[in-house]
């Protein structure tokens, strides 16, 4: 009798219900595919893809743009307040009465978790190259990424696998939307099972200046396709011929 692969939300479950224990399992899996043999360890091809995230773009901001958030819903409850004291002094109907409080205690909770958000993330986020930004409150560890019509909130999520027999030996999400800024800190994660002749492959959009410097002072071979999309060559023989990295 066949078994049946498990539904995608059975794994969506294991891996949302057991946190912290996924790494060790995880090594434990390839600890055994490479007793068996089934990471040759002669090419490590990285590549990504964009992970759903908790978030909305509208939440998005620095903390200046949340502090005056908070402060212009604080001055609204206030106004609230005033005249709700004003109406009670004429003796309003209740019922409107009512209204008004429920909005101001929406406006002052919105407010109080405006301000917990500044006072859990004392600073804004910064870049590669220390500029500013833009966080997001639901959730603050997602990348903002440009697709060919919107920008959407995501996570990217790089795996390296194995050339011989399509074994993952890494894989990461991490709140960076240019893939060029993930390259450098997914290729050390490879190490352990790397071997001095292990080439690490990538395509062009993990290419950058400072990339192919950086892999060549730590001695790691690399190939991209960085060039080989511009119409000089045929696509076949772009996609035959990668050029180096390092």
């Amino acid at each position: 009798m066949a078994i049946p692969d498990p539904h995608f939300s059975t794994i969506a479950h294991f891996l949302l219900t057991l946190g912290d224990q996924i790494a060790p399992i995880f090594a434990a899996v390839l600890a055994v595919c490479n007793g068996q043999g089934l990471i040759g360890r002669e090419v490590f091809a990285i590549d990504g893809v964009r992970l759903p995230s908790n978030a909305s773009k509208h939440r998005s901001g620095c903390r200046a743009d949340f502090e005056r958030q908070a402060a212009k819903i604080e001055r609204a409850a206030d106004a609230m307040l005033a005249r709700h004291r004003a109406d009670d002094a004429r003796d309003l109907e209740p019922t409107l009465a009512a209204k008004d409080t429920a909005r101001r205690e929406r406006l002052v909770r919105d407010a109080a978790e405006l301000r917990t958000w500044l006072a859990r993330y004392p600073d804004d986020r910064r870049g590669a190259k220390g500029a500013v930004r833009k966080s997001n409150r639901p959730d603050n560890e997602r990348a903002k990424m440009a697709t060919s019509k919107v920008v959407i909130q995501r996570y990217p999520g790089v795996a390296t696998v194995d050339a011989a027999h399509q074994i993952i030996v890494d894989a990461q999400a991490r709140g960076v939307g240019a893939e060029q800024a993930l390259l450098l800190p997914v290729v050390p994660a490879t190490a352990a099972l790397r071997t001095p002749d292990t080439v690490i492959t990538a395509n062009g959009g993990y290419h950058s200046e400072t990339n192919p410097a950086a892999l060549a002072a730590a001695g790691v071979p690399a190939l991209s396709d960085q060039g080989l999309r511009r119409r000089t060559l045929p696509r076949r023989e772009a996609r035959r011929w990668p050029v180096c990295l390092a």
